[in-house]
């Protein structure tokens, strides 16, 4: 005999409420980060202690299969506006790189920013992209390995017309990439507690193309791990941040 257990009208839904009870202390979280952030009133920045990355030395134009195009660097979409750019990035560089194997061209955008406090803090791609008309199919976080660095990063899907853009990006926030912005409010709380205003780099990917998004993906797993083997050791530091515990 089969045996149906009913749930009552406007009785409450166990992962409904644990949801609920999840958003509602992670909005707490960050109003306490911003609090303390205001109350430690940090006035030092951090670049000053760690130096601010030269993006034009760090960043090769030649590295494994890829050479940076001299004439492409115009067509990188950066979807922030002139002016923001000014207040918010103090050293920003768009290269176009060309797979010399298929000849696939890979769109390099790193924007850095060296005061991460609330009103100049580095933008995430998915509202810039969305301000700008594109539609945002797919966002989701995903690891990726690089030797032996694993790099907590998104991915993003966008459609503006005919056009399809798949964007891969992480956020180095201090010492760290921090994903999301709860991530990064803890980052900046934790460098507020010591004193220091903490600098920021966007570092982001992506390809145009009809191709599949795994394809795509695919091939930039494969750009960003050549790219970060070419670098120096210091160099990987301004982009990905503190390796090891």
């Amino acid at each position: 005999m089969n045996t149906t257990t009913a749930t009552a009208p406007g009785a409450p839904q166990a992962g409904g409420t644990a949801s609920r009870l999840h958003l509602v202390l992670a909005a707490l979280l960050m109003l306490g980060c911003l609090a303390l952030t205001v109350w430690f009133k940090p006035t030092a920045l951090w670049s000053d202690q760690a130096g601010e990355p030269d993006l034009e030395a760090v960043v090769p134009k030649s590295f494994g299969n890829w050479v940076a195009s001299p004439y492409g660097a115009n067509v990188v979409v950066n979807p922030q506006q002139e002016e923001a750019l000014r207040n918010i990035y103090s050293n920003t560089i768009a290269r176009v790189y060309v797979h010399k194997p298929t000849g696939r061209q890979l769109l390099l955008s790193l924007a850095y920013g060296k005061d991460q406090t609330r009103d100049t803090q580095l933008h995430p791609p998915e509202a810039c992209y969305r301000s700008q008309g594109f539609r945002v199919d797919r966002l989701q976080p995903e690891d990726i390995t690089a030797g032996t660095l694993t790099l907590p990063a998104m991915r993003m899907d966008t459609v503006m017309g005919l056009r399809r853009e798949y964007v891969t990006y992480w956020i180095r926030v201090g010492d760290r990439l921090a994903r999301g912005s709860l991530e990064r409010n803890l980052v900046r709380m934790r460098f507020a507690a010591r004193g220091y205003i903490a600098d920021g780099l966007l570092f982001r990917v992506s390809e145009i193309t009809r191709d599949k998004g795994e394809n795509s993906y695919r091939l930039q797993d494969e750009f960003m791990r050549e790219l970060l083997s070419s670098v120096t050791p210091a160099g990987l530091d301004g982009l990905v941040g503190k390796r090891g515990p």
